[in-house]
């Protein structure tokens, strides 16, 4: 262990000593003392009924320690996500002396509460990013670290007995790293790294990096350095302008009857054109990680069946990066597998002190979107023409301090809403997407009983619907499991069950291709029936009869056999019982 240095703080009454609770965010750069008589358990503020977490944690960890970064992966390869935690030096008071990185190994869809794997190196740690950089096929562990001292980013290698607890990479530079991110910046199809980074009191400036990856491994001394310096936050990936090849590829995955989570060869995803499983007619929930691009089934594929799935992916992104203060908040283009050396748009805003990002396409127009939030409101900024446009969109919330920020389709409609959290208040505040726009207040949020830190989306207990994982400076680790109803096989579903009318899922969705359509509730459609599309002004564009399970999809033609131009279309399929109505996005 380290021996640690700490400031006791007090607060002086008028003739009594109250003790405080001093929390330090992962850069070191915010405070916050909280009387420690004033730390309650998390508390619900508002819920929505159409944001399908709970009201309570439906999981705790058994350990108090400064989070600094939350990431899912399958570590041990048993087709479920595990929950990785990076832990940082926070010089906090009362102080907390250990800062291993954890992880805890998911059990047939439930979280152990206590670590199974534990890291023997203790470096201050502020990101994890799960990707398979030596091309095995496993997810290796990045863990950005940093702090005072300059701890070096590290790799934990992904091997047949699982993480190994030992780094097998380091990088080589001297640097506070904060934030990194997987892709593939060359197009060369193998997973490169890109980091944000500042220094320490010495010299608190550094520059962003890339390390390429060979084909044999990561190298350990970036070849791209920003010829800018800065005190850079977290980053983000994705092709802004358009400048990428983003041709379909097709992968497909053996059904066994047992696994649930399949891996693509690349990451991030740009978009899924298509799922099908091929010889099965039983339909199923998923979700899509984009960032790895993972797809968790909420049922397993049967045995001889196959999984086929189209699909594009960025090559050659561009990186976004959040910067402090006299610092702007930025994108550097990526020509043809080389990154500009200085920023080729910025928010040219010197003031604001920023820190989570994410880039998403909320409206399904094929170019990814930009939010990030800091010490003042979270912001969103449209993707016009391959140039982030704005702000459009910015957070309502009393308090900021938007410490980290995550997408994911939470309510499962095809579009993905935006999840934060924040720093000193412990706020967690969700925001739907909704046809394209979010939500002006938070659509459901919690407060968490520590200052919030990181923040993270996985499908933990394989249901096909996204679950939410928070960290603190101090407290132990929740997890919100999706209230989304679980997958009824369509061998099982009981055709005696009462009639009512439910809501349309299609998948996938947004999709280029032809959409299956079946209800949430996984009930077979009463036939015959009839399928009626409609555009968002409310002209119908398509009508269909419905004989067959296998006939209850849409193929994105209108009733001249044209295809659909891009955008928000509405289905209702009409059938003895009543209307079933459903939503879905078509991409341009």
């Amino acid at each position: 262990m380290r021996s640690l240095v700490v400031a006791a703080t007090i607060l002086l009454g008028s003739a009594t000593i109250v003790a405080a609770v001093v929390n330090v965010s992962p850069d070191g750069r915010e405070t916050a003392v909280e009387p420690e008589a004033a730390i309650p358990p998390g508390t619900l503020l508002l819920g929505v009924p159409d944001v399908p977490l709970p009201d309570v944690p439906s999981w705790t960890g058994d350990l108090n320690r400064a989070v600094g970064a939350l990431a899912f992966g399958d570590t041990d390869g048993d087709g479920d996500l595990d929950l990785a935690c990076g832990c940082y030096f926070s010089n906090g008071f009362p102080p907390i002396d250990q800062w291993e990185n954890l992880i805890y190994r998911n059990d047939g869809g439930t979280l152990q509460t206590t670590p199974t794997w534990v890291s023997v190196d203790e470096r201050h740690t502020a990101d994890l990013r799960f990707g398979d950089v030596d091309g095995d096929g496993r997810q290796d562990l990045f863990a950005a670290n940093g702090g005072e001292g300059l701890d070096p980013s590290v790799i934990y290698l992904n091997g047949p007995t699982g993480i190994d607890s030992i780094a097998d990479w380091a990088a080589t530079d001297l640097t506070w790293t904060l934030g990194g991110a997987f892709c593939d910046l060359d197009g060369d199809g193998s997973l490169d790294l890109v980091t944000a980074n500042q220094g320490n009191s010495a010299n608190s400036v550094r520059p962003v990096h890339a390390y390429y990856n060979t084909g044999a491994g990561l190298e350990t001394s970036p070849s791209w350095a920003s010829s800018d310096l800065a005190i850079s936050n977290a980053v983000a990936v994705g092709d802004l302008d358009g400048s990428s090849d983003v041709a379909v590829l097709a992968h497909t995955f053996p059904g066994d009857g047992q696994t649930t989570l399949f891996t693509l060869p690349h990451q991030p995803i740009t978009s899924i054109e298509r799922i099908e499983i091929i010889d099965w007619i039983g339909i199923v929930f998923y979700t899509v990680d984009r960032l790895t691009g993972r797809i968790h089934f909420g049922f397993p594929p049967p045995v001889g069946s196959t999984v086929e799935v189209d699909y594009t992916y960025s090559t050659q992104p561009d990186i976004a990066v959040t910067k402090w203060v006299n610092y702007e908040t930025g994108v550097y283009a990526n020509s043809s597998g080389t990154l500009s050396a200085t920023p080729t748009w910025t928010t040219g805003d010197a003031t604001r002190a920023d820190k989570g990002i994410g880039l998403s396409d909320v409206d399904a127009d094929g170019d990814p979107d930009l939010a990030f939030g800091g010490t003042d409101e979270t912001l969103f900024y449209r993707n016009a023409g391959g140039t982030p446009t704005g702000p459009e969109w910015m957070s309502s919330n009393d308090f900021h301090s938007c410490q980290d920020l995550a997408w994911g389709d939470v309510d499962g409609d095809g579009d993905e809403d935006l999840a934060t959290i924040h720093f000193g208040t412990g706020h967690v505040r969700l925001y739907l997407n909704r046809d394209g726009l979010l939500d002006a207040t938070p659509s459901w949020l919690y407060d968490l009983a520590s200052s919030g830190t990181a923040i993270a989306w996985g499908d933990v207990n394989g249901d096909g619907f996204l679950d939410l994982a928070a960290g603190t400076a101090r407290l132990p680790i929740v997890l919100f499991l999706n209230t989304g109803p679980p997958f009824v096989g369509a061998e099982t579903v009981d055709a005696g069950a009462p009639d009512r009318s439910t809501a349309l899922l299609a998948h996938p969705n947004p999709s280029r291709a032809t959409v299956t359509l079946l209800r949430r509730d996984a009930r077979p459609i009463p036939l015959p029936a009839r399928l009626v599309v409609s555009d968002a002004a409310g002209r119908t564009v398509r009508r269909r009869s419905i004989t067959s399970r296998l006939d209850a999809r849409w193929d994105g033609l209108d009733e001249s056999g044209r295809p659909v131009p891009g955008g928000v279309y509405f289905v209702r399929i009409h059938h003895a019982d009543g209307v079933d109505t459903g939503r879905l996005v078509r991409l341009r």
